[in-house]
């Protein structure tokens, strides 16, 4: 499926390029010769705007695709196909591709990048760099009518070499972000590192610090860490040491789950402990669950707390579900307790809910009752609706017996009629019975419709046969409302 995807994409995206774009084949033997061809044609052709481009191979992921540095991945669907793809003017369009289609999604393979770069002549500065589009050369770039000159392909170190050079010539703020995130896609870590650790010493712009930590991830090496660590360390701004923090999370080698537990651990921001809390879901091994379960219990600040739960929930081995266990019975903390019971429902898996089941029936205080009994709601109905019958019907809590009544109106369980119509009918508290009303009329076909009109007619309760009235006036079911149109007859009898 995946495949038929992709060829898909790449036959929508290429058709049209020759006949909509202006194409001309910069002639030279380096990048930067062919650039100043480029620049010195549109100067003699009097074209304000031109855009220049080259290729360069780089390994990525299998189902991983970029296009202007927003990252997707085929798992996430279709991409949009509004532009042009530049894969016909590559000599061998089709080399490497082949590697694109095997089975493992996340195994390193090698393709094929494209880079645009959009100059102006306009206004006295000649040859201004404004924009850069970066993207897997099979996806639609969004090329308009200027002419292109092409490159071809090239080593990536040329590339790189070339994004420095423009980098030291000193454009805007907007143009050194961009050369910096695009600089850093090149797979020559040896010369992006060293590029990269001046533009975050010495770049005042808070916008290109932030793509130089941002392009880090792409360096799965321990001295990207460091430097990272460092920027947490000394950079002023706090958008630039969050970003350092997610950029450790995409390095996927040991030395960044160090480096990101000791930011949970012993970061003075919570904002960054925070943020290395997510991120240690990318580091799946007990020192992760660990780190996570202690920040859990001992973190000062709620958000932080409620993060690593967060996290926790996602490591499906039984370590990270007694981390979890422990925090749902043990927590002093009720929302910290809640976001475990909250984070098993968003799991969805055979252990979540044993756990869920068993967290029901025990003496956990009302709140976290209540959040176990919503998390269980989004199971399937044989799965969760046995323990939301037995809380409506049985737990001493009222609010929890809502929350029940609540999530089998919402599975619309016909097993549960019995037990809504005793609930609605014998419950102490008048709320409980409202809700149960509510349940019994989303029913499929209506079949709880006859118990409520019964209420609404004999319930030696008057508060509640009113609200049976209303419950069959709010709803929107035929059979309901033909029942309230002969209870009113009955009435002006």
């Amino acid at each position: 499926m995946k495949k038929l995807m992709l060829i898909w994409i790449l036959f929508v995206a290429t058709l049209g390029l020759a006949a909509a774009q202006s194409l001309e084949r910069a002639p030279g033997t380096s990048l930067e010769r062919q650039l100043d061809w480029a620049r010195s044609q549109s100067q003699a052709s009097a074209q304000e705007t031109y855009w220049f481009g080259y290729a360069f191979r780089r390994s990525m992921p299998r189902s991983a695709y970029v296009l202007n540095h927003w990252r997707m991945s085929l798992r996430d669907g279709v991409v949009s196909t509004n532009g042009r793809s530049l894969l016909p003017l590559l000599e061998d369009p089709w080399a490497g591709m082949e590697s694109e289609f095997g089975e493992d999604p996340d195994q390193m393979v090698s393709k094929t990048v494209g880079v645009l770069l959009r100059f102006n002549n306009e206004q006295g500065r000649p040859g201004e760099l404004e924009d850069i589009v970066l993207g897997n050369i099979e996806l639609p770039f969004p090329l308009d009518e200027h002419p292109l000159v092409w490159a071809g392909q090239v080593e990536p170190a040329e590339g790189f070499e070339l994004m420095r050079s423009l980098y030291q010539s000193g454009p805007s703020d907007k143009a050194r972000r961009e050369l910096a995130g695009t600089a850093a896609f090149h797979d020559v870590p040896d010369r992006v590192l060293p590029f990269l650790d001046r533009v975050l010493r010495d770049d005042e712009s808070e916008k290109v610090r932030r793509e130089a930590a941002e392009g880090l991830r792409m360096v799965q090496r321990p001295e990207a860490v460091r430097l990272l660590m460092r920027t947490l360390g000394q950079d002023q701004a706090e958008r630039v040491r969050r970003e350092a923090v997610e950029a450790l999370g995409a390095i996927t080698i040991p030395e960044s789950q160090q480096a990101l537990i000791e930011v949970l651990s012993r970061n003075s921001e919570a904002r960054l402990r925070q943020e290395a809390a997510e991120q240690l879901r990318r580091h799946q091994n007990p020192g992760s669950i660990e780190a996570l379960r202690q920040a859990a219990f001992e973190d000062d600040n709620q958000r932080v707390a409620r993060e690593a739960v967060e996290t926790l929930a996602r490591f499906k081995n039984e370590q990270g579900l007694r981390a979890l266990r422990q925090v749902l019975y043990q927590h002093t903390d009720d929302k910290v307790r809640c976001e475990a019971a909250e984070s098993l429902g968003r799991r969805k898996d055979a252990p979540a809910l044993s756990l869920l089941q068993e967290a029901l029936g025990d003496e956990l205080p009302a709140a976290v009752q209540k959040e176990v009994a919503e998390s269980l709601g989004r199971f399937a109905p044989e799965q969760s609706l046995s323990s939301l019958i037995g809380a409506a019907e049985n737990n001493p809590h009222p609010a929890v017996r809502r929350e029940a009544l609540e999530q089998i109106g919402r599975l619309a369980a016909e097993k549960a009629l019995p037990t809504l119509q005793r609930v609605a009918e014998n419950d102490s508290d008048y709320r409980v019975q409202r809700e149960a009303l509510e349940a019994l009329l989303k029913l499929p076909e209506g079949r709880g419709v006859d118990t409520v009109v019964s209420i609404a007619r004999t319930h030696p309760s008057l508060r509640l046969r009113k609200a049976a009235i209303r419950e069959l006036g709010d709803s929107s079911h035929p059979k309901a409302k033909q029942a309230l149109l002969e209870l009113a007859k009955e009435l002006e009898r």
